[in-house]
């Protein structure tokens, strides 16, 4: 009995592979209007702010010293890079741009709290405090960078409301799904060295994240989302994956009383354009954009869009 069911797993993973050929060949065949660009490449000076537990938060910074400031704060399995598309043209319009890195991710390190929600608050309260302009400053955050924001509002609600001006969320979060049995199931291989030969096989992995962006996102922002993805450790993945599916952040959310603009792809699956709405019901001051055709990946699918958000608050 064992051969033929032997037989039939390997045929299934046979035609498995087969489909994932397929879909990769498809993608990179697909129009592609960044083909051959690195949309990853991100200039600016370094440094790093020690945050409440000690953790080492990478900051990057770029613009002009005098510029209104822009505080930018990337997702979950991405880093500042995410906002790479976003940059240049607020440095154009005359914006200091400042970038941070959570806990974890790209060059940050990891403190006493460990991969926990609440504690990025604290990690956005200590850049934004290293910060020497007088005027309020406009925070934008992607994804788990909104859970930042409300998690600021939670741990330091003096930070939020002394010193930012202007909240822009793209693709929200503020509560979590649920815990779900694949999560469970999931956190039994996260570690195991399958799994990382697995996650590294790069057309799976592009395959795989392509459900992560739009229709219309071509090969490079789908590969530089998987690129991103590849840096964060199998504890991040499972640890701070298993609190943004349990986390609840909507008792923050009243008092909240920066202006707040939410940006949020017709596309996205993750946060879809329903979920935004309702965040901005349970909010003082909120309107919601929607970006037609743009997945979760806002901040490289549709750059402009964050741009323009940031420049109508800046006084």
């Amino acid at each position: 009995m064992k051969l033929p069911i032997l037989r039939a797993l390997a045929a299934a993973g046979g035609l498995a592979a087969a489909g994932v050929a397929r879909s990769h060949r498809k993608l990179l065949a697909a129009p592609d209007p960044h083909r051959g660009r690195d949309v990853l490449d991100l200039d600016g000076s370094s440094r790093f702010v020690e945050s409440e537990d000690g953790t080492p938060i990478h900051v990057i910074e770029t613009g002009p010293a005098d510029g209104p400031v822009t505080v930018l704060v990337h997702g979950f399995v991405s880093t500042a890079a995410a906002w790479s598309l976003v940059v240049p043209d607020l440095v154009e319009a005359g914006h200091r741009v400042v970038l941070m890195e959570h806990r974890a991710h790209g060059a940050s390190g990891l403190g006493h709290e460990g991969l926990q929600l609440l504690p990025l608050g604290d990690d956005l309260a200590a850049v934004i405090d290293s910060l020497t302009t007088p005027a309020p400053v406009t925070l934008v955050g992607h994804s788990m960078g909104t859970t930042a924001a409300f998690a600021l509002a939670l741990r330091r609600p003096d930070v939020l409301s002394d010193r930012v001006g202007h909240f822009v969320g793209v693709s929200a979060l503020h509560r979590g799904r649920g815990k779900p049995l694949g999560l469970e199931l999931k956190k039994h291989v996260l570690h195991t060295a399958a799994y990382d030969w697995a996650r590294r096989r790069r057309a799976l992995g592009v395959v795989c994240t392509r459900s992560a962006l739009g229709p219309h996102a071509g090969y490079t922002l789908t590969a530089a989302t998987y690129d991103m993805y590849l840096e964060a450790g199998p504890d991040v993945i499972e640890f701070l994956g298993r609190e943004l599916l349990t986390f609840d952040y909507a008792h923050a959310l009243e008092d909240f009383k920066v202006p707040t603009t939410l940006l949020v792809g017709t596309a996205d699956t993750k946060t879809p354009p329903r979920l935004a709405y309702r965040i901005a019901d349970d909010l003082p001051d909120a309107r919601v954009v929607e970006l037609e055709g743009t997945g979760h990946m806002a901040p490289l699918e549709s750059p402009q869009a964050v741009v323009d958000a940031v420049l109508a608050a800046t006084p």
